[in-house]
């Protein structure tokens, strides 16, 4: 799955002429967050290796977005409102000048986001860039769920044999009375 994520934001980012596409994942009770998957543009310096292991509350104007299912939508960076203050020092830091980001969900959980960069200049996001970011991320929420939630049936599964070999070798060597 890791690889045709990869692969998949290799294409979108190119097709979508844009710097740089990422997915970032919530994990711990949505308490952290890492970004899993990155591609960039020729030039484009990388940022995924410092975004790892990133406490959700030090984006709180960015995460209420993400839970009221909102995309975020900035053709400059420099210009978002005070209340989104620290989020805009963290984007400039990365020379960030526009961004497109949608929340993944899978029903009412969300699971992270999506999301485009513009670095080496302003963009001006059409309509058609929200719907391809949005019908991406629907695909890989699916993906995200599906792989979750076979772990968790291979995860039963060997609970459940463990069980059962725990519950033989208890009958195998009981004592008789």
């Amino acid at each position: 799955l890791d690889q045709k994520i990869q692969r998949a934001i290799s294409v979108i980012g190119n097709y979508s002429c844009v710097d740089r596409s990422y997915v970032f994942l919530l994990r711990d009770d949505n308490n952290y967050m890492d970004n899993t998957h990155e591609w960039c543009a020729p030039g484009i310096e990388p940022q995924i290796e410092y975004l790892v292991d990133l406490p959700v509350s030090m984006m709180p104007w960015w995460m209420d977005k993400m839970l009221n299912k909102e995309n975020i939508l900035i053709q400059q960076v420099k210009d978002m409102p005070d209340e989104a203050s620290i989020e805009r020092e963290i984007l400039l830091s990365q020379d960030i000048v526009s961004l497109l980001v949608v929340p993944l969900y899978k029903g009412d959980e969300l699971l992270g986001f999506i999301g485009f960069d513009s670095v080496n200049r302003e963009k001006i996001w059409s309509e058609f860039d929200v719907y391809t970011l949005n019908t991406f991320a629907h695909s890989v929420s699916n993906a995200i769920f599906s792989a979750r939630a076979q772990k968790q049936i291979i995860i039963s599964k060997e609970n459940a044999e463990a069980s059962e070999k725990r519950f033989h070798s208890l009958f195998e060597n009981m004592i008789e009375g």
